[in-house]
């Protein structure tokens, strides 16, 4: 039975998680709970766990050190991060630990389902693969290194009377059926995920009627996995049983239209590659009516929103922007390559924005982390929304990372210019600009550094002007505010009886006893 454990220290948030899981699962099931990661270490060590849902942000041990821990104890089962968007600093680092997904709050059913169904069959593809002999799987770890080798070849065009050929006693008009599948987007780095899948697929292909007839090479290549199909009697294709396999498991596919010579089927990865569009759209809540943009395709308002937001630093609002677009997208039925095209014009007007974004970008060219590769590339919308927010985060990171060498120059700089200027109609917009930031980030900064708002540090300096005045010299109230910088009497005195408790009046009238 599937032991599922559920970590969090708010009660209420358990016992929703654990009714998700039921109503997704059904109740052939084993669910324990956890206050906090020290539990949750413990109840893996007493018993087996087969997955773990986890707070990221946890008392006594969060969930990144609970995954720490559970690395050191050799934990093989899977991690599932659930958190709130702040946190996304943490998820992150959990996914490096080797968490496979995470939840953002408030749960979407639909999205925890597709999460949760997910980590069920690699478990489930797990406990086949450790019911088979030692020898077995040492048999298929060779098949599964020799036929990614001849994969590549075959799709790279290099493939031609070689080993292949000549094992099979093939000639030069065998044809070969393509299968592609996007089944290795979450996972391009992990070598036992690809031979898990390879295993899987075996599996499943020796129990289809009239594949005795048929032998199938499969390996990854170029971040799919790839399938080859041949036989060297005259007997017909299964691919509708094929097919129906895909369908039942969800797993993405694109088949050639027919079968085609070894030196066709560089053309025919490309065709396989076009025909995973008809499954791009499968972000929780596309055709929901979820969201409303107002605009409909290309979305000419909202890219431009976007990229505002994104040069404003403002993550969060980034992320619900982007989100929204996503499916607006899908229920339009906007066109794959059109709305990728879109999303990468996206990247470039924000380059026109920000110079820092351009050398960011720069510095991550042809490596994981590549935005524009892997909004070409990737054949998920869910996944693809993910990823974006990922790398613009990372890329965000380290924009900040870069600036801030300069903060404590900035905020030097900023104050001397308010010192200056209190008694004109200063504003955070206007210093903002002065020291060539935008407002957004400046009044982050400016907040980190001071422990006061801009309008806080302004109002508590006029007042202390103020009150310099009231000692020095013999001006009316009303001129002294004018002069700290205040048009109207009325706003005068209440800025000062917030700072000083006490109205401009009461206070000149103390220190006049006083004197």
């Amino acid at each position: 039975m599937l032991h599922i454990l559920v970590v969090d220290d708010e009660e209420s948030i358990r016992y929703e998680v654990m009714n998700c899981i039921r109503e997704i699962l059904g109740e052939e099931i084993r669910l324990s709970e956890a206050e906090n990661g020290i539990e949750a270490v413990g109840t893996v060590c007493s018993e087996p766990v087969d997955l773990v849902l986890a707070d990221v942000k946890m008392p006594l041990c969060t969930g990144v050190e609970m995954l720490e821990k559970l690395k050191d104890l050799q934990y093989k089962g899977l991690v599932v991060m659930i958190s709130g968007f702040d946190d996304y600093d943490l998820v992150r680092q959990a996914m490096r630990m080797g968490a496979v997904d995470y939840l953002l709050k408030p749960l979407v059913l639909e999205e925890f389902a597709q999460v949760l169904k997910s980590c069920v069959k690699k478990i489930n593809m797990q406990s086949i693969v450790h019911g088979f002999e030692p020898s077995i799987l040492e048999n298929m770890e060779k098949q599964f290194f020799m036929q990614q080798k001849s994969i590549t070849r075959l799709l790279s065009g290099s493939e031609r009377e070689t080993v292949l050929f000549r094992e099979y006693s093939l000639c030069e008009e065998q044809l070969f059926w393509l299968v592609i599948l996007d089944a290795l987007q979450n996972n391009l780095n992990r070598e036992a995920d690809k031979q898990l899948l390879f295993v899987q697929l075996k599996e499943a292909l020796s129990h289809m009627d009239g594949m005795e007839n048929w032998v199938a090479i499969q390996g990854e290549y170029k971040g799919f996995w790839a399938m080859v199909f041949f036989s060297k009697k005259q007997c017909g294709f299964p691919g509708d049983q094929i097919i129906t396999y895909f369908n039942i498991n969800r797993i993405k596919y694109g088949i050639s239209p027919k079968p085609a010579p070894a030196g066709d089927l560089p053309a025919q990865y490309g065709r396989c590659i076009r025909a995973l569009d008809q499954f791009f759209y499968d972000m929780p809540g596309t055709g929901m009516g979820i969201s409303d943009l107002g605009e409909k395709f290309p979305y000419e308002k909202t890219m431009e929103r976007l990229a505002d937001t994104f040069c404003e630093y403002d993550l969060k609002g980034f992320s619900g922007l982007l989100k929204r677009l996503f499916l607006q997208a899908g229920s339009d039925a906007a066109p794959v390559s059109e709305f990728k095209q879109q999303l990468m014009n996206l990247i470039y007007s924000i380059m026109g924005k920000s110079n820092s974004f351009i050398q960011t970008v720069s510095d991550y060219k042809f490596t994981e982390y590549d935005i524009i590769l892997t909004i070409r590339n990737v054949t998920s919308a869910s996944q693809l929304h993910k990823d974006m927010i990922r790398i613009m985060d990372l890329y965000l990171t380290k924009i900040v990372e870069k600036l801030s060498g300069h903060d404590d120059y900035t905020i030097q700089k900023a104050k001397k210019y308010i010192e200056e200027n209190f008694n004109q109609d200063l504003s955070l917009q206007s210093t903002a600009g002065y020291l060539g930031f935008h407002p957004n980030y400046f009044s982050t900064l400016f907040k980190s550094k001071t422990g006061s708002t801009f309008s806080q540090y302004l109002q508590n300096l006029r007042i202390e002007k103020a009150c310099e005045l009231i000692h020095s010299t013999n001006l009316n109230l009303y001129e002294i505010g004018e002069r700290v910088g205040y048009s109207d009497n009325a706003n005068f005195c209440r800025a000062f009886k917030k700072v000083k408790g006490v109205s401009p009046s009461k206070f000149k009238n103390s220190s006049n006893l006083n004197d």
